[in-house]
């Protein structure tokens, strides 16, 4: 196993010049390792977006995603799922076996090491045998053109191409970053926040910051505007003074603030908070607030046995966790109560004292769902996923009910369905590398099982 870290520099740096022989395009993107785009036919965008694994130092992969525009992996509303894709499963079976190490020749997702020079020319080979096949999926294409909401973000998109045109910005602008965000200049954050007014849509710094990438990336790719590689701070000054509502907080200030608020309200309801995360063990269930996306927030519940299974059981990990691991480092599912938006609160609103209304409203849902779901399921022994109208799916249902079944000491039951899952190349959303050979989170289930029945 490789022992060095793969940064973001090294891996892109890796990449870069191949993949702009290709025609991509690379995009300092905010919160994503890399991103390389190209416009392809019929006004799409397809986007090559990178992957670093959190757990192994120099492990990456890589996603298409193809759109009417340059947003990568947006696949809300009756945008088509499966214009998000791993490169991986883009390839046919026979060129999988072709590129894969995988000793089970039916896991589809395939991870490189960025360390490893052959194996970056692998991928290298891959992209050029897969993106203009991925593009080029008539059936895709046309479900993306049919798309209403894909056709809102493109005209959303061009309205504010349109703006920074014309230089027509509203006035008493509220949703603008401080500085600029990947070097796109100040103009197109203007012109998005004008658009998104103008069409009565929700207001915040982030959906500013979002479509306003979006809208230079297109200029870009379409040739309209030279992709700007260096700041100039006379300039960005000049722009940034024409902004009429000067900004007097910080977003560090802001994020100080509202974790504070966060902590003293969840606290007041019996919540203790670790990271995004507000959490609290009640009657053998797990609950917790996550606020990890802006402006939006979840609550979710999980048997605390699901966590006890996984790391005394299952031993997929190998240290004692802490119980606030349960919400942000955990493998275990979870099923949520609910998800919603939060009011943002504009800048000269930003107070403690506004935060804790805001987070008040939050936590007191939160207990009243959790007062909800208890009267429903009162005892955590016979909790049962089956004919459960008191929680949404979790994002892993299958080892959700692997979990039911070790609990019962259902060992035949639980291992059954792993290896089936295995065998049509599902993993548990989880891969552990040793040496030449993974291991993934089912696989891990299979040992459990096996093992019981062997001392049974």
């Amino acid at each position: 196993m490789h022992m060095m870290k793969l940064t973001q520099v090294k891996l892109i740096s890796k990449l870069k010049r191949r993949l702009q022989l290709l025609g991509f395009a690379y995009f300092k993107e905010t919160g994503v390792t890399g991103t390389f785009k190209m416009k392809v036919g019929g006004n799409l965008y397809l986007t090559l977006s990178l992957t670093v694994d959190r757990w192994y130092d120099s492990m990456f992969t890589g996603e298409y995603s193809l759109s009417l525009t340059t947003r990568w992996g947006y696949t809300i509303g009756d945008i088509p799922r499966d214009s998000y894709k791993r490169i991986s499963y883009v390839l046919t079976d026979e060129e999988r076996t072709r590129y894969s190490k995988e000793e089970n020749p039916n896991v589809k997702d395939l991870w490189w090491d960025g360390m490893d020079e052959a194996d970056v020319n692998r991928f290298l080979e891959i992209v050029e045998l897969t993106y203009k096949r991925f593009s080029s999926d008539s059936d895709l294409v046309k479900r993306i053109h049919q798309s209403n909401d894909a056709k809102l973000l493109a005209k959303l998109s061009q309205e504010t191409i349109d703006c920074v045109i014309k230089g027509e910005f509203a006035q008493n602008l509220e949703c603008q970053p401080d500085k600029e965000i990947d070097s796109i200049p100040f103009e197109w954050f203007k012109a998005a926040e004008t658009v998104l007014k103008q069409n009565g849509s929700t207001l915040n710094e982030a959906g500013v910051i979002v479509l306003a990438s979006d809208a230079y990336r297109r200029s870009v790719l379409d040739g309209s505007v030279e992709l700007k590689r260096k700041k100039s701070p006379s300039a960005s000054k000049a722009i940034a003074e024409n902004v009429v509502a000067k900004k007097t907080i910080t977003p560090k200030e802001k994020q100080k603030i509202e974790d504070a608020a966060r902590r003293k309200i969840g606290k007041r309801y019996g919540f203790k908070q670790s990271s995004w995360s507000n959490w609290m063990i009640k009657d053998g269930y797990f609950f917790y607030v996550s606020h990890v996306d802006f402006g939006k927030v979840s609550f979710y519940v999980k048997p605390c046995y699901y966590d006890d299974l996984i790391w005394n059981d299952v031993k997929v990990n190998d240290w004692n966790s802490p119980d606030s691991y349960r919400a942000i480092a955990s493998d275990a599912p979870a099923f949520l109560l609910f998800k919603r938006d939060i009011p943002l609160i504009k800048n000269n609103d930003f107070t403690m004292e506004n935060c804790e209304m805001v987070w008040n409203k939050v936590f007191k849902d939160a207990q009243e769902q959790m007062k909800i779901f208890l009267s429903k399921n009162p005892d955590v022994e016979s909790f049962t996923l089956e004919g459960n109208d008191s929680i949404g799916l979790s994002k892993n249902v299958d080892l959700a009910r692997m979990l039911e079944m070790l609990y019962r000491k259902r060992y035949e039951d639980a291992l059954a369905l792993a290896i089936s899952l295995i065998e049509k190349g599902e993993n548990g959303g989880k891969t552990w590398m040793y040496g030449d050979s993974t291991k993934s989170l089912y696989d891990y289930v299979v040992d459990c099982c096996r093992s019981h029945l062997a001392h049974a």
